[in-house]
């Protein structure tokens, strides 16, 4: 059963930090292997961890996916305009892919859009 968790302590923060260095990982493979383009992977995680704070409440949502007691996954939602959010990465560990995880974390941070407060 997969429990959607919205992220508040220091030990969610810290499985954000794994699985973006896992998604950032996955993701340099891919451009390297299909496109023989080669991302720095240290500078998009630096990045997106100095921008953590868009997407934590009220102006946007950082969810976890738990599936018996193991972290599987997150989605990241951040509000971009009025009435308009972003969905950013959305991200599911390769082997608890094909289980449904990723559209039940979608369809968490899709309902959560409608609570996220205007930007300041």
């Amino acid at each position: 059963m997969l429990k959607i968790i919205q992220v508040e302590t220091d030990e969610h923060k810290f499985h954000i930090q794994k699985l973006f260095w896992e998604y950032f990982n996955e993701t340099k493979l891919i451009f390297s292997h299909r496109f023989g383009i080669n991302l720095d992977v240290d500078t998009f995680f630096e990045q997106y961890m100095t921008q953590l704070h868009e997407f934590i409440p009220p102006s946007g949502r950082l969810l976890l996916g738990q599936s018996e007691a193991k972290i599987v996954g997150c989605a990241c939602l951040r509000k971009i305009g009025e009435d308009v959010g972003e969905i950013k990465r959305m991200y599911v560990r390769p082997e608890f892919r094909s289980k449904g995880i990723g559209r039940s974390l979608l369809e968490a941070i899709i309902n959560e859009a409608v609570y996220i407060r205007p930007i300041a």
